[in-house]
């Protein structure tokens, strides 16, 4: 990989961000309670279940408490380009480390079937950005995923084409959006989804299809690129970058940027009359009638200046969010799919026929289409979810470009009228006689297959492929990219190549064998999940809220086998008690020889099952107040974390364990919750709070990682003596979150430690005296679990958008 970094700017300026995010105070990481109450959407065995983005939102702001920084963001570009200089590339898709071997992708790569109260045979892959289509050669795809990066095919007319990773060695596979330049081998990419944190707000190059990126060029005050558009009218292409910090022009082709237009941008296209951008207040908390509506503004110089359309009667008023598209560059006839002020709902599909000055309002919430069903009685595509999934394409191939396809949540619809009328084409569960098509639309595109023309979608579930114009689809093609957001990981003990998985809008998986094929055996957020480690015996699965899901039977892969798990859970789906994500704790086999003792936590309270999750019994709650009024219930005066792994468990006693708080807190008992004993570490060698995970040495040996959204460079802390004194131990780590700690079985004194971070894995083998990246060939990606089997013979990671890697001892 070659690197040709602009890199007086670029090191400059991250290490300036580094330097102020490392001196700024961290916020409290109570700071942020979110009001949201979603309503339930099934969550049962053999019940259909949907995900909600915006509780999945609000759930981050609860974490870090509030939106992050563009200044923290900046630090985590900081960070990974010192990962990558003291490591130095060794390769595509390798970093050199201090110690360790080779990491290895298991996948997933694909799948046989999906349940979800129905079952489907299909195949996913991770959320998908942007499509791009080499116009001189029909066989050349890129699929831009959201945390998995570029990937590239040569043989797109093949029914599974072999799928390559282009940017595992680049700074980040966070994607946020893509462009072709003049030439079909010029791609320009903008980083940083504007859903998930990640490293973002840069713009990379290549001139050779990906093979290699020659320059780098950060967006100042932005972390999340949503659109990125070329003009390559003149001699020097002219790049446009949509950023979440403002509008962002490059002269140069893409060597550096400037802001041409403050305000957060998410959309552009180029139409007769010029350039157009929409822009947006930044996504509101519900009630929105206090957020600025959006505007749609207008260049006619390239992008130097830009003011808003003259849009004749005030049509486009009310909106949020909107994406704009066009049948060509410089058409006559654009649309505008907006949602309303705030983001939630969905406004309306907009149509102009004066290149975008002046718009119609095709009352879309008024129409019924000529199919309704039970899933989309009505037009109302978005839903609830219209500040995440918006898909607009029009039909280049239609003069009159009177064919327009939308895409909301569970559905997509075609109109071959310019609006006037609908029909629905996909189903999230290929019910109602309508394809499969994964939920939640982010992206689509017009390609040809062995020269006739192929029109491809893109959702939470990867990649679909219609050569009929939308009467059906095929889920084929996502066969090999191996992009999924996986919050949790747990495997057999007593069959090494099982797997289980829990996913960001694609459920829990479950991998039997050594494929890299994992089928669904649930839908929803898939979030924590547990093996027994004494023999293989149970494994839990979860959705959001407590819903947690038990099976006896092993391997656990029929849907209608997995029992109720969450008996005893008095927050069970109340979220104001409780936490969007379900964390499980295992013990290791040592501690519990029966194979039948997890830990749960809601916002206040810690269970405990004993019986494999037949049911749950609450053994700590934290501290209350009496309410206001004597009649008042009392009200807890601290939570717990809700973070994604803030429970931990002795490796030989299964009566010492405890939980991370807010507040910088940590509980814990010796007893098997007879008592808690409680610290408060904000300020203990400059501990910033952000408790996020807790990790046993032993029954007095304790680690605790942090996920504070400061450029801090303390990140672990340890006790050794049961948690009475607490001292540093980060010296070596990058300053960015920790989601996991964990003590490796291999090395009987607990000092060998594994932490899953933002930007890779490290390892600590003196008890964090010191710590180094661990392993070579892993990308830059979010670490989000650790695994090791009780005989410590691999350690097994799953990451945020690059599926689950291994490496054998």
């Amino acid at each position: 990989m070659k690197w040709k970094l602009c890199a007086a700017m670029l090191i400059a300026a991250t290490a300036t961000a580094l330097t102020q995010s490392q001196q700024a105070a961290a916020p409290r990481d109570d700071a942020y309670v979110s009001t949201y109450k979603p309503s339930r959407s099934g969550g049962g065995p053999d019940e259909k279940t949907t995900d909600d983005a915006f509780a999945r939102r609000e759930a981050m702001r609860e974490q870090f408490a509030g939106d992050l920084t563009p200044e923290f963001m900046e630090s985590l570009m900081a960070a990974a380009e010192a990962q990558r200089l003291e490591s130095g590339p060794a390769g595509r898709g390798a970093v050199k480390a201090v110690s360790g071997g080779a990491w290895a992708n298991i996948g997933p790569d694909r799948s046989s079937w999906i349940q979800n109260g129905v079952r489907v045979n299909e195949s996913d892959t991770g959320r998908v950005r942007t499509f791009l289509v080499n116009p001189a050669n029909d066989d050349v795809v890129y699929v831009l995923t959201s945390s998995g990066g570029l990937w590239k095919t040569t043989n797109f007319s093949a029914p599974r084409p072999a799928w390559r990773a282009m940017t595992d060695s680049i700074l980040s596979t966070s994607g946020g959006s893509a462009a072709l330049g003049k030439s079909p081998d010029t791609i320009y990419l903008g980083t940083g989804d504007p859903f998930d944190p990640g490293v973002g707000g840069f713009v990379y190059k290549s001139n050779d299809g990906g093979e290699n990126w020659i320059s780098i060029a950060p967006l100042p005050g932005a972390s999340t690129v949503r659109d990125l558009k070329v003009d390559a009218s003149g001699a020097t292409e002219v790049v446009l970058a949509a950023a979440n910090g403002g509008l962002f022009r490059s002269a140069n082709g893409g060597a550096s940027f400037t802001r041409v237009a403050g305000g957060s941008f998410w959309s552009i296209q180029r139409t007769s009359a010029g350039w157009l951008a929409s822009r947006v207040a930044n996504l509101c908390a519900p009630p929105a009638a206090s957020c600025p509506t959006g505007q749609i503004l207008i260049s006619t110089n390239q992008g130097v200046t830009w003011t808003v359309i003259p849009n004749g009667g005030n049509v486009y008023r009310g909106a949020g969010r909107t994406t704009l598209a066009v049948g060509a560059p410089g058409d006559n006839v654009v649309y505008a799919f907006a949602a309303n002020t705030g983001d939630h709902a969905q406004k309306d599909l907009f149509r102009s026929i004066d290149g975008g000055l002046n718009w119609v309002a095709l009352g879309l919430d008024d129409k019924t289409p000529v199919n309704p069903n039970a899933d989309q009685p009505n037009m109302d595509i978005m839903a609830g979810q219209a500040f995440y999934n918006q898909m607009l394409l029009v039909d280049p191939s239609d003069a009159s470009r009177n064919t327009v396809y939308i895409g909301g949540q569970l559905s997509a619809a075609k109109s071959t009228d310019g609006g006037a009328s609908w029909r629905i084409i996909s189903n999230w569960l290929a019910q109602f006689r309508l394809p499969y098509v994964h939920a939640d639309f982010h992206a689509a595109a017009f390609a040809r297959v062995k020269g006739a023309p192929a029109l491809l979608f893109g959702t939470d579930g990867g990649l679909f492929v219609s050569n009929d114009g939308g009467d059906s689809f095929s889920s084929q093609k996502n066969d090999g990219i191996a992009s999924y957001l996986l919050y949790a990981l747990a495997s057999n003990p007593k069959h090494a190549d099982d797997v289980l998985i829990g996913l960001q809008d694609d459920g829990t998986r479950l991998r039997v064998g050594s494929s890299g094929t994992y089928n669904q055996v649930f839908g929803g957020d898939g979030f924590g999940v547990a093996w027994s480690q004494a023999d293989d015996l149970v494994t839990l699965g979860s959705y959001v809220y407590s819903f947690i899901f038990r099976n006896p039977r092993n391997p656990p892969s029929v849907e209608r086998k997995w029992l109720v798990g969450w008996t005893g859970i008095d927050e069970f789906f109340d979220p104001p008690n409780n936490y969007f994500v379900t964390s499980i704790e295992t013990p290791t086999a040592a501690a519990d020889p029966s194979g039948l003792t997890y830990f749960h936590r809601t916002r206040f309270k810690l269970y405990r099952t004993t019986n494999g999750a037949a049911s749950w019994k609450a053994v700590f709650e934290t501290p209350t107040r009496p309410g206001e009024k004597p009649e008042d219930p009392p009200v807890h005066t601290v939570a717990l974390r809700g973070s994604w792994h803030p429970m931990g468990v002795s490796p030989v006693d299964v009566n010492h364990f405890g939980v991370v708080g807010n507040g910088g807190n940590v509980w814990f008992t010796n007893d098997g919750g007879a008592s808690f004993t409680n610290k408060v570490l904000i300020g203990v060698g400059g501990w910033p709070g952000f408790n996020a995970a807790l990790a046993y040495a032993s029954n007095t040996t304790m680690y605790i990682g942090n996920e504070a959204p400061i450029g801090t460079a303390q990140r672990v802390i340890k006790s050794v003596d049961g948690g009475n004194t607490w001292a540093a131990a980060s010296s070596g780590l990058p300053p960015v979150p920790i989601a996991r700690l964990l003590v490796s079985p291999r090395d009987p004194s607990g000092n060998t430690v594994y932490a899953a971070t933002w930007i890779g894995v490290y390892e600590t083998t003196n008890g964090g005296t010191s710590w180094h990246l661990f392993g070579q060939g892993l990308p830059i990606v979010t670490v989000s679990d650790l695994y090791m089997p009780p005989d410590g013979s691999y350690l097994r990671v799953a990451t945020y958008g690059r599926g689950v890697w291994e490496m054998r001892f």
